[in-house]
């Protein structure tokens, strides 16, 4: 699963000390909040979800795991599952990262070859099928639909006035 990378190549005399850091962060957290609100509304509905699909929401750990994170350079936003907050981190140290679990799924204990009795332990199979991932979804639906216009729009607003910006009109 590739994961969605969109690039934006400009004219030679153009480099990063051309653009206000400030707007551009403000733009990447706006498209960072709008992914992160699609892939929980994928993870709403409840129950055990099939192999698949989109995992269900028993506790809602997994959903609120999903956050974005502007870098610090402030030219790109990563959204995934980081497990913020108190309930959530504690969750993630007891059980393991659950949310690869889910996204991956997980096979269970391999068979022992010590006695007879070690033989009768399951084999290696995957215990809980793979689920979709919907970050991934979340940022092909995003991409699809607005992912130009914004970023068009942040780029425009970042860019500080001087000899580019008198190009640009």
């Amino acid at each position: 699963m590739q994961p969605l990378r969109i690039e934006a190549k400009f004219a030679r005399p153009l480099n990063f000390a051309d653009f206000d850091k400030k707007s551009m962060r403000k733009g990447f957290t706006q498209v960072g909040r709008d992914v992160s609100k699609i892939a929980k509304k994928l993870v709403r509905k409840k129950g055990v979800s099939a192999a698949g699909a989109y995992p269900g929401k028993q506790t809602g750990i997994f959903q609120k795991a999903i956050s974005y994170k502007v870098s610090r350079s402030g030219f790109s936003v990563a959204v995934k599952p980081y497990g913020k907050g108190k309930q959530v981190s504690a969750e993630l140290k007891r059980r393991g990262f659950y949310p690869a679990f889910v996204v991956f799924g997980h096979a269970g204990p391999k068979r022992s070859k010590r006695t007879r009795a070690h033989r009768k332990q399951s084999f290696e199979a995957k215990v809980a099928k793979p689920r979709a991932n919907p970050v991934s979804a979340a940022a092909e639906t995003y991409g699809r639909t607005r992912f130009q216009a914004v970023v068009g729009r942040i780029l425009e607003d970042a860019f500080k006035p001087g000899p580019v910006r008198s190009l640009m009109k």
